[in-house]
């Protein structure tokens, strides 16, 4: 009976699936990360050297948010109960995090969910270029601090090659399904 329960608990779990020579590679690479924190007395300043592979960071403290403009290579975070969650951008040197108590506004937006690796992203004049890297076609990504109620034209090859159309909510997250590894660009929609 126990064990139903906790079947019961898992599958209701979100979930990022991982080939066992991925999770690997990450636990590996985790173990020589090296993090440090900043001697500045006004600021909450994280170094994160030698990450590679692991590019999920969890800090205690769910009421701290990443300053994404004064951060170095952070894609993106979400706040959980269990702590803030900070995602970092693959193939680079180091990271830099700084944490603040407000939460940042950034054009543009940023990362707050992924159910695979974003290996590469660009935002420009109110277009996303992203390299995404997951399981099947089921993967998905949610973006944060989008417009709200705006509509977006997402295509690429990890859209299927084909164009689609979705909506932010009034939350500002923009939640992009069905993907598949490839390119995807999402663009704002002209207001008709």
């Amino acid at each position: 009976k126990a064990l139903k329960k906790v079947y019961k608990w898992v599958l209701k779990q979100k979930t990022a699936p991982v080939f066992t020579s991925e999770y690997l590679k990450m636990a590996r690479d985790f173990l020589g990360v090296r993090i440090y924190k900043k001697s500045d007395k006004k600021a909450n300043i994280f170094v994160i050297e030698n990450y590679q592979k692991a590019l999920t960071l969890r800090f205690e403290d769910d009421e701290l948010y990443p300053d994404l403009l004064q951060s170095e290579n952070v894609l993106g975070y979400i706040n959980l109960p269990q702590g803030l969650y900070v995602f970092l951008t693959p193939a680079k040197e180091r990271a830099v995090i700084h944490l603040v108590t407000n939460p940042p506004v950034l054009p543009g937006g940023y990362l707050q969910q992924s159910s695979g690796w974003v290996d590469k992203w660009e935002y420009q004049d109110g277009k996303w270029k992203i390299d995404y890297r997951g399981f099947g076609s089921h993967g998905s990504i949610v973006l944060k601090w989008v417009p709200p109620e705006a509509k977006f034209m997402v295509t690429g090859s990890a859209a299927g090659d084909r164009q689609r159309e979705y909506q932010s909510d009034v939350n500002k997250i923009l939640r992009i399904d069905n993907l598949e590894t490839g390119k995807l660009i999402i663009t704002k929609k002209d207001e008709e």
